[in-house]
């Protein structure tokens, strides 16, 4: 029998089959051991702002600390899709949930680490959209939060020489970034300035990504050429705030002690505010709490919090 504990008062037992979620004496959602592919879920409701010309999966790996101090490394996909105005950069498994998955699906990824990446801290990403601007959306339990601000123009120290990148002839570029340094490869054989999560504005399309510290690193896993619609997904309600106060309100709540071992530490009666859970157990690796279908996920494990962005 697998175990999984959350500590906010919130224990949940897993079986390795089909299982039920204990919740303080009651039961509330399923438990889902090791899942082999994703499950068919309905595809959410959106906007189409745009089509894209070219989709990107990139694999994702972050270093950091569990609660007991030791060093761990988590791992997870983003798609970005490339549109003719509008680029999108989010989990890689709600692209798959969204479109016909056999069109973009490289059948040697595996599936196991995909429910990862919602609750990796990082926002989905419209980059020109409205247009000149880039919009950014959060998931933190209870509330979405949205930021729109100016697009940014990166200044890129360009070096010389090339090298052979994830198959493609590639460019060094580095930058100084939201207070982190840089070092990207990007390839002039894909035209478009696009790149992972907010960074891009090269003259080709960024394959790998990686800071100075060696913390965060992008890396390109699957391109094609498919045209899916762009969509900004339609949520009940969503908290507009300004990109600072947003960065600031993450390290106030990841970047606390308190969210190793207790991870609503900063919600008051929490339970109000929980419908359903669902538990996604990897084989290896922290598993995933999805928390009222889907809407906000959490790690079975929190780790300590690295911020792709300092200021």
């Amino acid at each position: 029998m697998k175990y999984v504990f959350l500590i906010v008062s919130l224990f949940l037992t897993c079986t390795t089959a089909s299982g039920q979620i204990v919740v303080r004496g009651g039961t509330v959602g399923t438990a889902v051991a090791t899942p082999k592919g994703l499950e068919k879920n309905t595809p959410v409701e959106g906007k189409e702002i745009d089509k894209s010309k070219v989709v990107v999966v990139y694999s994702y790996s972050c270093k950091t600390q569990n609660a007991d101090g030791q060093d761990v490394t988590d791992r997870s996909r983003f798609v970005l899709q490339v549109g003719n105005k509008v680029n999108k950069f989010y989990p890689y498994d709600q692209y798959l949930q969204n479109f016909e998955f056999e069109k973009v699906t490289d059948k040697n990824l595996s599936m196991e680490d995909l429910s990862t990446a919602r609750s990796l801290s990082i926002p989905d990403v419209w980059t020109n959209y409205p247009e000149g601007k880039v919009t950014t959306r959060d998931a933190i339990f209870p509330n979405f939060y949205e930021t729109e601000t100016k697009k940014p123009t990166i200044k890129w120290d360009l070096k010389d020489g090339t090298s052979e990148q994830c198959g493609y002839t590639c460019n060094e570029a580095e930058c100084e970034f939201h207070g982190k340094s840089w070092k990207v490869y990007y390839t002039e054989e894909i035209p478009t300035t696009a790149g992972p999560w907010k960074l891009g504005g090269l003259p080709g399309l960024i394959v790998s990504a990686t800071d100075a510290e060696g913390i965060h690193q992008f890396k390109l896993e699957l391109l094609e050429n498919v045209s899916t619609p762009i969509l900004l997904e339609t949520v009940a309600s969503v908290i507009k705030v300004s990109e600072k106060k947003l960065m600031d309100y993450k390290k106030e709540i990841y970047g606390n002690p308190k969210y190793l071992k207790d991870a609503y530490h900063y919600v008051p009666d929490w339970q109000s505010h929980i419908e359903s859970l669902q538990v996604f157990q990897p084989s290896k690796g922290t598993g995933t709490i999805s928390v009222n279908d889907g809407k906000f996920f959490l790690p079975t494990e929190p780790h300590a919090y690295q911020p792709l962005e300092l200021q």
